[in-house]
């Protein structure tokens, strides 16, 4: 959930700003807009203390459809389209954006899914995003998290492990549990899912590393923690005794071998909220060259 009003830092951070916004039964957009600050969160504040007598009718019906979302114990997606512009350049992608949906069919989505960035959507024979991607759609509580989340401060000895994008791949993990895929999966992004599916993301931080297990248990280690982005994102205790190691080949084609565990999640507790909490917490960069995914806590 967004809170009522935007930190300063983040409201720096957006700019000016092109949203959307959009319910959740259906993931379908009903409204976009422009703004700066905390002009994005106006609308529920607006709904609330809705006058049908002071209201355009575009305005009310609007504001009736937050109504309606709010009371079936729902919250509206709020979707960042595009930040860091300026006043010419906002202006002309709000209109771009409302002309695009007033124009082409969107059907919603089947029950139960929910609209992911960048991800399932319409079919598109682009294969880059072009300019500015990195200004690009993100939901609004993604990028508070993403910029509230502290330093990692935790002194516990922790194994730090790097998720990148998602790539489905069906391997059997410790345990003999079927994954049918691995790294951090957009879906995830949204809280919700990530606690519903948080044993998903356990099966695909446990395995397969290389690493020494010795070495882990030699460290004193007893939870490992999922990272993507450089935030964490999930904390599992390993099941102890559970480490296997498997046999494969390097990129080179030398013999070599890869390890993991059977891992239980851990969802509460201090030791929790000082590894993960509400937004995650922040991981130091990697020194330069470093591309090994996984990493020992402490940071030396």
């Amino acid at each position: 959930m967004v809170d009522e009003e935007l930190a300063p830092e983040i409201a720096d951070y957006l700019g000016r700003y092109v949203y959307a916004l959009v319910d959740p039964r259906g993931g379908v957009p009903f409204y976009v807009g422009k703004g700066t600050r905390d002009r994005v969160l106006h609308h529920g504040w607006a709904a609330r203390a809705l006058s049908v007598d002071e209201e355009t009718p575009a305005e009310k019906a609007k504001l009736v459809r937050i109504n309606e979302i709010e009371a079936a114990g729902l919250e509206v997606d709020i979707w960042i389209l595009r930040r860091g512009m300026s006043i010419a350049e906002y202006g002309h992608v709000e209109a771009a954006v409302i002309d695009l949906l007033l124009t082409f069919a969107i059907a919603p989505l089947s029950a139960g899914s929910r609209p992911t960035s960048l991800s399932g959507g319409t079919p598109l024979t682009n294969k880059v995003r072009g300019a500015k991607s990195d200004s690009g759609i993100s939901r609004l509580c993604d990028i508070v998290d993403q910029l509230a989340a502290p330093d990692l401060a935790a002194q516990e000895p922790l194994l730090l492990i790097t998720l990148n994008g998602w790539i489905d791949a069906e391997e059997e993990c410790p345990g003999g549990v079927v994954r049918v895929g691995h790294g951090f999966h957009p879906a995830w992004r949204d809280k919700k899912v990530l606690d519903e599916e948080i044993e998903r993301l356990g099966h695909s931080v446990c395995c397969w590393w290389t690493l020494n297990p010795d070495n882990v248990k030699a460290k004193g280690i007893e939870h490992l923690v999922a990272v993507h982005e450089g935030v964490t994102r999930g904390l599992f205790r390993i099941v102890e005794g559970s480490a296997e190691t498997i046999p494969t080949v390097t990129a080179k084609g030398a013999p070599t071998q890869r390890s993991g565990f059977r891992v239980e999640p851990v969802t509460s507790g201090n030791l929790f909220n000082r590894v993960v909490g509400p937004h995650g917490h922040r991981v130091p960069p990697k020194k330069r060259g470093d591309q090994s995914q996984f990493r020992y806590w402490p940071h030396n």
